[in-house]
């Protein structure tokens, strides 16, 4: 089989890549939200605003816009990725891709084997009886 990919949709392209992008951010900074607090606190007290005691709810909503706004921006560049693959595609052509199915020609050994059984003989007649008792 034969397959090209000729262009993208760039809504539903957007869409997943923020959702999906969205929920591995969101668990990179939570993972990581302390080192993240820490290293804000300190750039703060180096710029001379003196040490913030960032902590509680406010560092919660910031390590959330923190992954909104870095999974929008990955989203965006991807869309504009897809949009530049679909202004290539439009005079050359798409990527071709061939695929084949990989047990097509794999053979078990079982049909030689073995018996074949047919289905009638396990299906009941008229009376509830079937054929092999």
């Amino acid at each position: 089989m034969e397959y090209e990919i000729k262009r993208f949709s760039l809504w539903p392209l957007f869409r997943n890549t923020f959702l999906v992008s969205g929920i591995l951010f969101l668990i990179l900074f939570i993972f990581m939200g302390n080192f993240i607090m820490q290293m804000m606190n300190q750039s703060m007290a180096d710029m001379g605003m003196g040490p913030t005691g960032v902590s509680g709810p406010l560092s919660f909503f910031t390590i959330l816009s923190l992954a909104v706004s870095n999974a929008f921006f990955f989203s965006l560049f991807l869309t504009a990725a897809g949009a530049i693959y679909n202004f290539i595609t439009h005079w050359t052509g798409g990527i071709k891709m061939e695929l084949d199915y990989p047990y097509e020609e794999y053979d078990d050994g079982y049909e030689d084997d073995e018996e074949q059984v047919d289905e009638a003989d396990f299906l009941s007649d008229e009376n509830g009886e079937t054929d092999k008792e």
